[in-house]
């Protein structure tokens, strides 16, 4: 055998190993790119948002979506809560607490201002950092903000965008312990909100002016020149109660020379129960002060309504409450809804309408007026020519029915609230009032 040089054999050598690394390479390489595949499928399988079908809010001509993902719980209608508002929440959790959550929030007698300043008073009531505001459009135009609490380990993303003059539609994301791709996800949830002007809100509109604008002062001639109490009953049995209206046409001398009194008394339990309800306003209603006494077990209470010229409601009651809300400029006192449904009576081309009423609470609720041909079959009253029903959108079972006789005088009143019996309001003379209940609720009015 012939002597080979020592670097012929080292070369074969040098060859083995280049070769083995290259392939240790491609096999990392391999592995780093299955790898990349794997993150890629993991965060779009994180951040796939899979939206409901357009939940609509009756009476604003408005839906919006919520994530129904794996892990989302959502609600499927719109809550009404007792700060005026809507709500529709969703919550993401895997196991135990939620770590994520969507509110949607439709105020409906907001301040009359900008989105962007809206935006900067609902972040100023949270404690830590915020973020810088930002803008996103869609079928509205969203202004946005990132939010960092103090107190918690907690991202909030806070929107607003003001589809009408007093209604805000607010958007809060928070995630509570990991990252849940919140801009993302409300850039989805922004997309995916719809409006459409309701018709029925422009009817409203035109009636509440109508009204407003003379039918007022003619109902209160009417009411005047027809005093007539009535039974409270159920449809079939003996009166529970009875009510009262007393028309105010001119004070001369006050700043508000127009109203009227109702007073009404009902059993609660096993004891009477007192309504007293006054109404002082303008001739155009551009102004009125309604108190509201109650006497309910023995205990009193009053709310107290001033809205103002300038186009917000003062509210105050025995328990302190002392607040201001700004309601629709057609929004009108529970204790004109005969008036205003006396007024669409007239106007029996007009089907249907959409209007805020003010309940003597303070609170603010959107109702649907509308005409119908014939009162429910449980209602005995010949002579009704004209039913003008009033369905309470913040609880689908509340509503009430206006009887009218063929001149369009009031004869009576349906009225059914959840959780209570269906009671009729029916014509009566002073006499009936007095051998029902003269004996039975003179109490309660002397200490009224």
């Amino acid at each position: 055998m012939k002597d080979v040089p020592s670097d012929c054999m080292i070369r074969p050598m040098k060859t083995n190993i280049v070769d083995k690394t290259s392939l240790c390479n491609v096999i990392l390489l391999g592995l780093f790119a299955v790898g990349l595949g794997l993150s890629s499928l993991l965060v779009k399988s994180r951040t796939a948002i899979e939206l409901s079908e357009p939940i609509p809010l009756p009476g604003e001509g408005l839906s919006v979506r919520v994530p129904t993902a794996a892990g989302w719980k959502s609600l499927t209608e719109w809550s009404y809560e007792r700060d005026n508002s809507f709500t529709l929440v969703s919550r993401y959790s895997i196991q135990g607490p939620p770590i994520a959550e969507v509110r949607w929030q439709y105020r409906l007698a907001e301040k009359k201002l900008p989105a962007e300043d809206l935006l900067r008073e609902y972040a100023g009531r949270f404690s830590g950092q915020a973020g810088e505001m930002q803008q996103m459009e869609t079928s509205l135009k969203f202004y946005w903000m990132h939010l960092f609490p103090r107190t918690s380990n907690e991202d909030l993303l806070l929107a607003v965008a003001v589809p009408a003059e007093g209604r805000a539609l607010l958007l809060q994301i928070r995630c509570f312990t990991e990252p849940l791709y919140i801009r993302d996800l409300f850039e989805q949830l922004a997309g995916g909100v719809r409006i459409q002007a309701d018709p029925r809100r422009e009817v409203g509109n035109q009636l509440a002016a109508k009204l407003r604008q003379g039918e007022y002062g003619k109902w209160l001639h009417q009411i005047n020149n027809l005093p007539r109490p009535f039974m409270i009953g159920t449809t079939g049995d003996k009166p529970v109660g009875y009510s009262k209206t007393t028309a105010f046409l001119k004070d001369s001398g006050q700043s508000l020379p127009t109203g009227l009194d109702y007073e009404e008394v009902l059993p609660t339990g096993r004891e009477p129960g007192k309504t007293a309800s006054r109404l002082r306003a303008a001739d155009d209603l551009s102004e009125f002060v309604w108190t509201t006494d109650r006497l309910m077990r023995r205990r009193a209470s009053q709310t107290a309504l001033h809205y103002q010229p300038a186009g917000f409601l003062e509210i105050q009651d025995s328990y302190g409450r002392n607040d201001s809300v700004w309601p629709a400029s057609s929004a009108l006192p529970e204790i004109l809804l005969p008036a205003m449904a006396w007024t669409m009576a007239q106007s029996a081309h007009q089907t249907e309408a959409v209007i805020d009423v003010i309940a003597s609470a303070g609170w603010i609720v959107p109702a649907v007026f509308s005409i119908r041909n014939a009162p429910q079959d449980a209602v005995k009253l010949n002579t009704i020519q004209v039913v003008v029903r009033v369905d309470f959108l913040h609880d689908e079972k509340s509503f009430e029915e206006y009887y009218f006789d063929s001149q369009l005088n009031p004869i009576g009143k349906y009225e059914q609230t959840p959780g209570q019996v269906p009671q009729l309001w029916k014509p009566a003379a002073q006499e009936e009032i007095l051998f029902y209940f003269g004996n039975l609720f003179d109490k309660p009015d002397k200490s009224a």
